[in-house]
C-alpha cells in the first residue's frame, strides 16, 4: 500500500443537502435536494489543498430535488433529471432550454461522447440514454448538432446503465446483465445478475475473451420508435449503489480505463471488455470485503469506491478504497468518518478529477506526484507496482518513462542478486539493460 491520493474536504456542514454532482473543466456543479443548483469554480490546486468559490445560484433550478447532472460539452448543454423528468439547460448561463416531456418518469439517465464512424465518415457522436418505467429513450447529437432519438420499450425496472461504444447499451436489472444493440434494438442476454455467476463467469477460462451471451437475437415487442424535435445531453461519469429487494445490493455497470467496463453485484466485480467480452487484463473477478456503495475511476490507475466497514461500536464507518486497476490490489484507504454516507462520486476532465459528496460535505481527491508515488512503492521492494505505475501514468513524458523504468529495473535486479541471491534472474535482467560484466561483477 501506498498514499496514492490526499483527501481534502472542500465544502463542509452545508445548509443544503447534496442529491447530485457535476465536474466540468474547473467547474463544479453541485445539485441539491431542494432543487437548487449550485456553481463553484475550482481554485488553487496545489500540494496544500485546493479550495473552491461560490459563483453562481440557481434557487429556481427545478421544484424537487436535482437527482442527476450530466454535460454535453460540445453541445454546449446542462443536462438534469429532477421532478421526474430531464431537461436540458445552457451550460454557460444554466438557463432553461428545453423539458424533454417525452421522458416523464425519468429514473436513471446516463451519456457518451465518441468518435464513431458512419458511413465511412468520422463524427463526433453525443448520445444521452434516458430509463423510464417503461422504456429507454435514446437521444443522438452529431458533430454537437441534434439528430434524432428513438425509444425501446422495456418492461423490467433497470437498475443501472451504461455506454460501452455508441450503439451498445449495457443493462442491468435485479434478475440478470443484458445488452441492447443501437439502434435496431436487438437485445442480448448476458448472464444473471448474481454474485455467483459473476464469479462463475469471471474465473471460466473457456469464457475469457470470449462472448458472454449467445448470438445475438432481434426481439420484435422491443423494435425502437424514432422521432425528432426534441433534444438533450449528457457528459459524466459515476455510479450509485441503489439497495434492491431483500436488502441486496442493486448491480452495478460501471466504466472503467482502457475502455473496460465493470459489472458488479454485491461484493464482486468482472471486468469486460466494450465489446462486451470478458477482459483478458484481469485475473479473475474483483474480489470487495463489503459492498460498493458508489464506483468510479482515477485515469488510467485506479480504482475507486466508497464503502461502509465495521466498528468496535458496530456504528460502522465510510471509507473511500483505491485499488489498481491492474492486478485489483489494495492501495489506500481514507476514512470520511461515521456519519458521511456518500451518496455520489464522480469523475470529471477525462478521469483526471475525483470528487465524492456525503448530504453536507465535499471531497476532493487530489492525487500525489506520480514520482512520488514511485519512491514510496520502491522502498517495500514492490518493483512490479513501481513498474506498472509508471507504465500507465500518462502525465510524463516517453522518454522519462522509458528513464524511470530502466532505473526501476536496474534497482530490481540489484535486489535479486544482493538480497535474495537469484543471481540467474538478476543477470537476465543486466543483459536485458546492456549492463556491463564490470557492473555486475561489482555487486
Amino acid at each position: 500500500m501506498h498514499d496514492a491520493f490526499q483527501l481534502f474536504p472542500v465544502l463542509e456542514q452545508l445548509p443544503v443537502q447534496v442529491e447530485s454532482l457535476a465536474a466540468i473543466g474547473d467547474r463544479l456543479l453541485i445539485g441539491t435536494s431542494r432543487g437548487q443548483l449550485l456553481v463553484y469554480k475550482v481554485q488553487n490546486r496545489t500540494n496544500d489543498g485546493v479550495s473552491i468559490r461560490l459563483v453562481d445560484t440557481k434557487k429556481s433550478f427545478a421544484k424537487q430535488a436535482i437527482k442527476q447532472l450530466e454535460v454535453i460539452k460540445e453541445a454546449g448543454l446542462l443536462i438534469a433529471l429532477a421532478d421526474d423528468v430531464v431537461s436540458l439547460f445552457d451550460l454557460q448561463t444554466y438557463s432553461p432550454s428545453m423539458k424533454l416531456s417525452n421522458t416523464k418518469g425519468a429514473q436513471l439517465m446516463i451519456t457518451h461522447t465518441e468518435i464513431d464512424h458512419i458511413k465511412e465518415i468520422p463524427v463526433l457522436v453525443s448520445k444521452l440514454c434516458v430509463v423510464t418505467r417503461k422504456k429507454i429513450i435514446v437521444f443522438e447529437w452529431r458533430d454537437a448538432q441534434y439528430h434524432e432519438y428513438k425509444e425501446y420499450p422495456f418492461s423490467e425496472r433497470i437498475r443501472s446503465v451504461q455506454f460501452a461504444t455508441p450503439n451498445l447499451l449495457l443493462i442491468a436489472t435485479s434478475r440478470e446483465f443484458t445488452s441492447l444493440h443501437l439502434p435496431l434494438g436487438q437485445w442480448i442476454d448476458l448472464f444473471s445478475a448474481d454474485a455467483a455467476s459473476l464469479r462463475t463467469a469471471a474465473k471460466s477460462r473457456g469464457g475469457l475473451g470470449g462472448t458472454l451471451a449467445p448470438p445475438i437475437k432481434e426481439m420484435p415487442a422491443s423494435s425502437p420508435t424514432s422521432g425528432g424535435g426534441n433534444s438533450g445531453g449528457g457528459w459524466g461519469s459515476w455510479t450509485r449503489g441503489f439497495i434492491g429487494g431483500g436488502g441486496s445490493a442493486a448491480p452495478m455497470v460501471v466504466r472503467m480505463p482502457n475502455e473496460e467496463l465493470l459489472l458488479c453485484r454485491e461484493d464482486i466485480g468482472v471486468f469486460i471488455t466494450h465489446a462486451g467480452k470478458l477482459s483478458r487484463n484481469h485475473n479473475g473477478p474483483v474480489s470487495f470485503p463489503s459492498v460498493p456503495i458508489n464506483i468510479t475511476y482515477y485515469s488510467p490507475l485506479y480504482l475507486i469506491t466508497t464503502e461502509k466497514r465495521a466498528t468496535e461500536d458496530r456504528t460502522g464507518s465510510y471509507w473511500v478504497v483505491v485499488r489498481s486497476v491492474v492486478d485489483h490490489s489494495l492501495i489506500q484507504e481514507l476514512e470520511l468518518g461515521p456519519e458521511q454516507s456518500p451518496c455520489a462520486a464522480i469523475n470529471g476532465v477525462n478521469g483526471k478529477q475525483v470528487w465524492i459528496a456525503s448530504a453536507s460535505t465535499v471531497w476532493y481527491l487530489l492525487p500525489v506526484d506520480i514520482h512520488k508515488q514511485v519512491e514510496q512503492v520502491l522502498r517495500g521492494q514492490d518493483f512490479e507496482q513501481a513498474h506498472n505505475l509508471i507504465a500507465q501514468a500518462d502525465n510524463i513524458l516517453e522518454e522519462e518513462r522509458t528513464q524511470l523504468i530502466q532505473k526501476v529495473q536496474w534497482l530490481h535486479a540489484r535486489w535479486l542478486f544482493s538480497e535474495e541471491a537469484e543471481y540467474e534472474r538478476a543477470l537476465d535482467i543486466f543483459s536485458e539493460l546492456n549492463a556491463t560484466p564490470t557492473e555486475a561483477i561489482a555487486l
